[in-house]
């Protein structure tokens, strides 16, 4: 092996194969998955790795199933590979180039296309009948009391609102099916969460995150500490009076309460607009 460019390919496929293996020692999937569900800026460092092995081994098994079906000439630089790459691979992960894997994301794939089908489908009957096209959520009833075709329109409801989460995956084909034949699908606007409307919603969590960011910069002004602290400290100081003891709690409570707000948004525990995101990101860098 006398090519320095397949001896550096090799150590790096040799790296991904170690990590494979420290993830499958530790419980968890040997192959590198993909994180589209994430937005990269909200991935971990071992998540963009992961998402970097999985890529690597994609572009491998593309070169290496084009110059075999003949698709491309060996020497073709976008689809180049090292037979020393692939025999290292064959010997170490099993699996890593399994046609079946293949099939079962087209499976996949093709199940959610058949759902949506049926859901654009439905939308298009309720449209006829003079009704909503995009349906609705049902928050307004008990299940026991909802007819037959309200719980089926609330499903549906539930399932375009998580298919207009940038974190659950949508096969592009799906998501071009549904921009070509449901006009408005992922306006947020459209739906309704415990009654209140998803765009008031954001409105609602902007207006609380700028009062967070305004209590920020008055601490910074005031030579504090400028992230909220979860930790009140109820022990009353030597010299503080009364009146100085409850401002000082009434404060901690509220910097409890900021950095629980702050956290549910980085963790996710709460519907999160990319607003918010970027309002964070340019005015408090530290909520990260």
């Amino acid at each position: 092996m006398s090519n320095k460019k397949e001896i550096d390919e090799l150590e790096k496929i040799k790296k991904i194969v170690e990590r494979c293996n420290y993830r499958r020692d530790n419980n968890m999937t040997l192959l590198p998955k993909f994180k589209n569900n994430i937005k990269p800026k909200n991935r971990t460092d071992d998540e963009k790795q992961e998402d970097s092995d999985a890529n690597k081994l994609s572009i491998i098994r593309k070169a290496y199933s084009q110059y075999h079906t003949g698709i491309v000439k060996e020497n073709d630089r976008h689809y180049s590979y090292y037979q020393s790459v692939i025999d290292y691979l064959d010997e170490n992960i099993s699996g890593w180039n399994d046609e079946k894997k293949i099939e079962e994301n087209k499976d996949k794939e093709n199940l959610q296309m058949k759902e949506i089908i049926e859901l654009v489908k439905r939308c298009n009957i309720r449209k006829e009948k003079g009704l909503n096209l995009i349906p609705k959520f049902r928050t307004g009833k008990k299940s026991d009391l909802l007819t037959e075709d309200e719980k089926i329109q609330g499903s549906d409801a539930d399932k375009l609102h998580a298919l207009s989460n940038e974190k659950t995956f949508l096969y592009e084909s799906v998501k071009k099916y549904l921009d070509d034949n449901l006009d408005n699908w992922d306006k947020r606007k459209n739906y309704k969460i415990n009654n209140i409307t998803v765009d008031k919603k954001e409105e609602l969590l902007l207006n609380d995150v700028k009062m967070i960011v305004e209590r920020c910069n008055k601490r910074v002004l005031q030579k504090l500490h400028k992230y909220p602290r979860s930790k009140i400290n109820k022990v009353k100081k030597d010299n503080e009076s009364e009146d100085e003891y409850k401002i000082r709690i009434d404060d901690e409570k509220q910097q409890a309460r900021d950095y629980d707000k702050l956290s549910k948004i980085k963790n996710n525990n709460i519907t999160v607009f990319d607003s918010i995101i970027e309002y964070l990101d340019q005015n408090l860098p530290e909520w990260k």
